[in-house]
């Protein structure tokens, strides 16, 4: 929730082109943390609700927002790149979708963010097989606008492509993105209960790591 909070004040402030996501160091998501995930779903029958929440959030902002990804984005952190608009990664990143070698399953929002990023043969290549790509595969599937040397390349990048959304009216930007995001498949409650069922009934029966 203080996560989340804070993600809104700043995608409130006025003065900004975009919002960027990127990591301190160097790796920019190792997913979510195993040791966090409860023994039983909550209330609403999820079982990372306040990820889930958030990652709602960010996909959900007016503002133009952008993932830097160096080092790699594993899981939820694969789910918080998909959920900006615009992606940019170093050429050497590792992507990867490893709940199917946990016996989870990926978040129904996750899967149809993924399968319009790179289409539904390359979809169901990574969420079956939790296979690991490159930066460089990732930019030639696009699922990633481009993909630089290095990190210092990275932030090279990044800071052209801020600077081609300064150059645009923010209102024209933010009306695309929003006429987008309502052009966008939209999912039925029945299935996403049915999602979020499956996704609990996995949880209960997963063999994951010993909790540290």
């Amino acid at each position: 929730p203080r996560l989340q909070a804070d993600l809104l004040a700043r995608a409130a402030d006025t003065t900004l082109c975009a919002l960027v996501l990127r990591a301190e160091g160097s790796f920019f998501c190792a997913g979510y943390d195993i040791n966090a995930i409860p023994a039983q779903p909550a209330a609403d029958g999820r079982m990372v609700g306040e990820l889930d929440d958030f990652v709602a959030a960010l996909a959900g902002l007016q503002l133009p927002t952008i993932a830097l990804v160096n080092g790699g984005a594993y899981g939820a952190g694969f789910e918080l790149a998909l959920a900006c608009d615009l992606r940019l990664t170093t050429r050497g990143a590792r992507w990867c979708m490893p709940p199917a070698k946990l016996g989870l399953l990926y978040s129904l929002d996750g899967m149809c963010r993924l399968q319009r990023a790179i289409g539904e043969q390359r979809a169901r290549y990574l969420l079956t097989t939790a296979a690991v790509i490159d930066g460089a595969k990732a930019a030639a599937w696009g699922l990633v606008l481009d993909a630089a040397d290095d990190d210092v390349d990275l932030a090279h990048r990044a800071e052209e492509l801020l600077t081609q959304l300064r150059s645009v009216h923010a209102a024209s930007a933010c009306g695309a993105k929003a006429l987008l995001q309502a052009a966008g498949p939209q999912l039925d409650a029945e299935l996403v209960a049915r999602a979020e069922a499956l996704r609990a009934e996995l949880f209960a029966v997963a063999e994951l790591p010993p909790k540290r």
